[in-house]
């Protein structure tokens, strides 16, 4: 029997290549959707789904 621990050990993960952000704005397209990522402080929020 499988225990719950034995199947999160390896999760899978997937990654697509992408434009390096510059700048202290970031817009990009996922799923359909526009995002626009803007610095905040040293972290990357996104203020804006379109």
């Amino acid at each position: 029997m499988k225990t719950q621990s034995a199947s999160v050990q390896n999760p899978t993960v997937s990654t697509r290549p992408g434009k390096q952000r510059s700048g202290s704005l970031h817009t990009y397209v996922l799923n359909g959707a526009t995002f626009t990522d803007r610095l905040i402080d040293g972290q990357w929020v996104t203020v804006k789904v379109c």
